[in-house]
């Protein structure tokens, strides 16, 4: 079926989504304001337990479960129930026969993928094309029972849908080719997040007292808790740099410090706040896991760029890949070394970093938006 403006119906899952904090939500509306620029239909379903407050009517609360909770086997049973009931519910209500309906499933796990392999048992299939979104490795790790699951289940979406209405996606250059490999079919690249609402200025080079640098997020191992508490005694000891280090009050912070001040910021931030604290930062220091991030793409990374600032990260991971691809290998750090207080000086006194940041920085901004989202998701839909 050929797609126009008034013929597709975009149906979007975001289990994920529990309040207004962090990308989910960022993400979630950018599918509806995607729908709405591309004058489809849509309904989108969140979390029976979110918090946050839809924004339109046409956000729906269902029962979606991450993980089934540790429970008696009958407890179980009914937390499975619930969420198969639910979401057949959901999509019987809104799956229109008479259009083109794309099922857009975002951060998914084995329970998702399940219920939903489960529900078009019990659903009409015509006209149905089913979007999976790839953003973790996970399908490739060497597990042979991950394997054969992720496999399993997309060839019978293949068949029960049809060959051509089955679409994986992916927001990261260096996971599309390893999954294309893994399925054997075309997975295609879309942005990663709208920079669209973020203020845009050319980088400068500070000039004030101290230097803020800014640690955002979640404070886990794997976004680099250790590597923090090991560079924070480098960061005080530093004779040309003063330094203010923002981070969130769940850190664990074993190191006290004498000269660089810790300023401490709610476990979970407004759209707003966080935007504040990415715009006050001079520097955000992202020291994620390379194993974790080799492949996985950050939402934060790309907000820090498009608003042009310089942004320290791990080598090896997809940040110090995509920094390469405009020559910004000065960004790239080990965070074993005591140089950092030298890399930052080189970096805000470099002009021809500056002029690199800001090449990156205008290329973000067109690719990461709106538009660029619905051009991509228009485009999917006419194959």
């Amino acid at each position: 079926m050929n797609e126009n403006k008034n013929n597709t119906k975009l149906i979007f899952l975001s289990p994920g989504l529990e309040d207004e904090s962090g990308h989910f939500f960022t993400y979630t509306n950018i599918i509806q304001k995607v729908a709405q620029l591309n004058s489809w239909e849509y309904a989108i379903a969140i979390p029976k337990k979110s918090s946050i407050t839809p924004t339109s009517s046409h956000w729906h609360r269902i029962t979606i479960i991450g993980r089934l909770p540790r429970c008696s086997f009958l407890k179980k049973a009914y937390h499975t129930l619930s969420h198969f009931f639910s979401l057949i519910t959901f999509l019987r209500k809104h799956l229109d026969p008479e259009k083109k309906n794309i099922i857009f499933i975002d951060i998914f796990s084995r329970h998702h993928i399940r219920f939903l392999a489960y529900a078009f048992f019990f659903l009409q299939r015509k006209n149905i094309s089913l979007w999976l979104m790839y953003r973790q490795h996970s399908p490739l790790c060497p597990d042979e029972h991950n394997e054969r699951f992720f496999r399993r289940w997309n060839r019978y979406f293949s068949s029960l849908l049809g060959d051509e209405n089955l679409k994986l996606l992916t927001d990261s250059a260096l996971l599309k080719a390893p999954l294309t490999t893994f399925y054997g079919r075309d997975v295609h690249l879309f942005p990663i997040i709208d920079t669209s609402a973020i203020p845009s200025s050319p980088f400068t080079c500070h000039l004030g007292e101290r230097l803020r640098f800014w640690w955002p997020g979640n404070p886990r191992e794997n976004k680099g808790l250790n590597t923090i508490n090991n560079i924070l005694p480098v960061l005080d000891k530093a004779s040309s740099i003063e330094v203010d280090v923002v981070l969130s009050e769940n850190a664990v912070i074993g190191y006290k410090p004498e000269r660089l001040k810790l300023i401490r910021l709610p476990g979970a931030l407004s759209s707003q706040d966080y935007l504040s604290q990415l715009l006050s930062a001079d520097v955000i220091l992202l020291p994620y896991d390379e194993e974790t991030y080799r492949l996985k793409t950050s939402g934060i990374f790309i907000e820090a760029i498009a608003v042009g600032k310089p942004v320290l990260v791990t080598a090896g991971t997809w940040m110090a890949h995509e920094l390469k691809e405009f020559g910004l290998s000065e960004f790239i750090t080990s965070w074993e070394s005591d140089d950092i207080p030298e890399k930052i000086e080189s970096i805000f006194h470099d002009t021809a970093i500056h002029e690199k940041l800001s090449s990156m920085q205008q290329h973000y901004r067109e690719y990461h938006s709106i538009e660029s989202f619905a051009h991509a998701m228009k485009a999917l839909n006419q194959q």
